[in-house]
């Protein structure tokens, strides 16, 4: 069989389990109302609930979903991702000036 196939098929199945994953985890969010009261909110935009178990709650405000940034694997993913973002730009800007 060609390798072409096989990979494709392979990164197919890949991205049907972590949207599946990711599913599930939305779904589990909704379960449960968000706390309408603003002390777990800080400017309407982050939410940070200790008591609160959820790594992933439904916004507050619009359509989507946000970080309880009272978890840890919410603030390692931020981090991470603020990371690859600066990363990101310096390689770009380094291959622009070289």
């Amino acid at each position: 069989m060609n390798p072409y196939i096989i990979a494709g098929i392979t990164v197919s199945l890949l991205l049907f389990a972590v949207y599946s994953y990711y599913k599930t985890l939305v779904a589990r969010a909704w379960k449960k109302p968000v706390e309408e009261e603003p002390k777990a909110w800080w400017k309407y935009l982050i939410y940070y609930d200790p008591a609160d178990p959820r790594t992933i709650v439904p916004k507050r405000i619009g359509i989507g979903v946000t970080l309880n940034f009272a978890r840890p694997f919410a603030k390692v993913f931020a981090a991470a991702l603020i990371i690859l973002i600066i990363y990101h730009l310096l390689v770009s800007v380094i291959k622009h000036f070289t």
